[in-house]
């Protein structure tokens, strides 16, 4: 209500975007109320009993006005609209309308306008740039929905939603604000329905716990194994953000059933080169429209305290994997670390080693980011690593080849 009482453009983008309605007079005339009725600097003790005051109050002075109910955790009531609206004639108004403003739709009459939260996030986000207020707003949206979802009063997504990583040097990483983003990013993927056919069960749970045991990256995953089972039985697709990019990559774990691993060592060092060729081919595209992306190869050995705390990394490997594939203009043509990577996980020998194929993209070299569109863009690389994950789970290769 401050931002649109501060700023009438942004207010008659409001009463006409998302409200939808058409006031009498232009909007730098209107009058906006919070938890006020017009004309009353002290609310009569009968109103205040009854509950029947609007969250908000916009109108014209005269016989026009738009009463606002909004709601966070408490259950809307199609009551307490009702309420409103017969004290706005009861005061004169005439002409009355109301707009809910809650994390799911609800059911509503002629008079009543159902709004999101995460929809009024969305069309601030797009007002950014021309409004301070409206930027102002935004952050405040993320500020609270970061906070709340931190003390478990509701799940993310109920105020805004994924609207691309804005971390630059103006706006500098936090890691509450990557977990806010990244388990928007999370969500907006479950819904993609062309990682189905990578086997991915949208109602499946993710990492168990997203705890802040390390400032500097946060990170989730989507699983592929069953659903019932354990997600480190299987391969799955992780996404992680760190200070300076985001990675997107399929994990193939230590503790990957036993059955699933030899499929992979079966493929022999040829095969396996083979594979990483087909997901660069696949990948082909798009680094030729998005020049920032990095195809990534990462092996890691690692101690752990319990099952959630590692005590120790005691060595990792990571290169590009163009460096696998002679290529002009690329990285230079250096087989021997694919080869050293295979060879890791072929004959462990006990380690706890796992590895992970995808790609990175910074930054400051990925400006597409900052859209929300990316989140298309970062189904595609996982997309594009199909050819390893159906050698290790054929049973999604005909599921693949339908999609």
């Amino acid at each position: 209500m401050t931002a649109l009482n501060e700023d009438r453009v942004l207010l008659a983008s409001f009463l006409r975007d998302v409200a939808t309605v058409v006031p009498p007079v232009s909007s730098d005339r209107l009058q906006l109320l919070e938890q006020q009725l017009p004309g009353d600097r002290e609310l009569p003790e009968e109103v205040l009993d009854g509950g029947g005051i609007p969250d908000g109050w916009i109108h014209d002075g005269e016989g026009w006005c738009i009463v606002i109910e909004s709601k966070l955790t408490a259950s809307f009531r199609p009551d307490q609209i009702a309420r409103h609206l017969r004290t706005a004639r009861s005061r004169g108004f005439q002409s009355a309308s109301a707009v809910s403003l809650t994390p799911d739709s609800v059911a509503c009459d002629g008079l009543l306008r159902s709004i999101r939260w995460r929809d009024v996030y969305s069309w601030l986000h797009q007002q950014r740039s021309k409004s301070r207020w409206a930027d102002t707003a935004a952050t405040y949206l993320e500020l609270m929905e970061t906070e709340l979802t931190e003390l478990g009063t509701f799940s993310r997504g109920t105020l805004t939603m994924f609207a691309g990583f804005a971390f630059s040097d103006d706006h500098p990483y936090t890691y509450l604000e990557a977990k806010r983003v990244l388990g928007l990013a999370m969500d907006e993927l479950r819904s993609d329905t062309r990682l189905r056919a990578l086997g991915v069960q949208p109602a499946e749970p993710g990492r168990p716990a997203i705890k802040g045991s390390n400032e500097r990256r946060v990170w989730d995953l989507l699983p592929l194994s069953p659903p019932g089972s354990l997600f480190t039985k299987a391969p799955h697709l992780t996404m992680g953000v760190h200070e300076d990019w985001v990675e997107v990559v399929v994990t193939f774990p230590h503790a990957m059933d036993g059955i699933i691993r030899r499929r992979i060592i079966d493929l022999g060092r040829e095969g396996f080169a083979e594979q990483v060729e087909q997901i660069l081919r696949a990948m082909r595209p798009l680094l030729e429209a998005h020049p920032g992306i990095v195809p990534w190869f990462r092996g890691i050995q690692r101690r752990y305290v319990n099952p959630s705390i590692v005590r120790a990394v005691d060595g990792s490997l990571e290169f590009d994997l163009r460096t696998a594939v002679p290529t002009i203009g690329g990285p230079k043509y250096q087989r021997q670390w694919l080869d050293t990577a295979f060879g890791m996980f072929e004959k462990r020998d006990g380690a706890n080693y796992q590895m992970q194929v995808g790609a990175q993209l910074r930054f400051k070299d990925c400006p597409e980011l900052s859209e929300a569109s990316s989140v298309g863009l970062l189904a595609e690389i996982w997309l594009a690593c199909s050819p390893l994950i159906t050698v290790a789970l054929p049973e999604l290769q005909a599921i693949a080849a339908s999609t």
